[in-house]
């Protein structure tokens, strides 16, 4: 059959196979014998040159009701540079004063540790690791993050979620780790379509794999 047309995504629902069901030719749909797996992969971004924002958007079905965005592997240009998010809402990213976001910081330091609240009350963004800087070293030191986002095509809640981010500090003086809820008070009534990521001062991402997994 190296002559028929090729299939080059994965079939639909309603594609069709022909078995032999003890010697009698049938019909079956692939539907029935697809994998149900209630984590599947959606999306996954690489680095191809530097950006100063990474914006993936357009995955969201109602197949899922729970979004998993993985960060891993990411680095930056320049010192100081703490990531920030948006959401998108019709592929733009949505800028007013609506995000909140609260959470718990730890830092680890050659001399001693501290434990520490965070967070940030009616600003454009919410913010996932606080302002200490992002990693510099894209050999050996690098920054993962992951950012949850439930219901995004609810038309009656608003936007909410949570985070973890870990790394070392781009001076390597801190290690880092911050865990918390996020959420983007206003427009309810209309669905998310991706989340934008994007630095608190000048400089570009120099570094990441960026994953979309949808959770049933």
């Amino acid at each position: 059959i190296s002559g028929s047309t090729e299939l080059a995504s994965e079939p639909a629902d309603t594609d069709e196979f022909l078995v032999s069901d003890a010697g009698t030719l049938k019909r079956l749909d692939y539907s029935l014998i697809k994998s149900s797996s209630d984590v599947v992969k959606l999306n996954e971004t690489t680095h191809s040159s530097d950006v100063a924002s990474i914006s993936i958007d357009g995955h969201h079905t109602s197949d899922y009701d729970i979004y998993d965005y993985i960060i891993d592997g990411f680095a930056v240009s320049a010192d100081s540079n703490a990531i920030r998010v948006r959401v998108n809402m019709g592929g733009s990213a949505k800028t007013t004063s609506d995000y909140k976001n609260a959470g718990s910081d730890a830092y680890r330091s050659s001399s001693g540790h501290t434990l520490g609240a965070s967070g940030d009350w009616n600003q454009s963004y919410f913010r996932p690791n606080g302002n200490w800087g992002s990693p510099r070293n894209t050999s050996v030191r690098r920054g993962y993050l992951l950012v949850r986002l439930v219901n995004p095509l609810s038309t009656t809640q608003y936007k909410t979620g949570f985070y973890f981010n870990t790394y070392e500090n781009h001076d390597n003086s801190q290690y880092v780790s911050h865990t918390g809820g996020w959420q983007y008070g206003a427009s309810e009534g209309t669905a998310v379509s991706g989340l934008t990521f994007y630095l608190s001062s000048s400089g570009n991402f120099t570094s990441y794999r960026v994953r979309l997994y949808g959770v049933k």
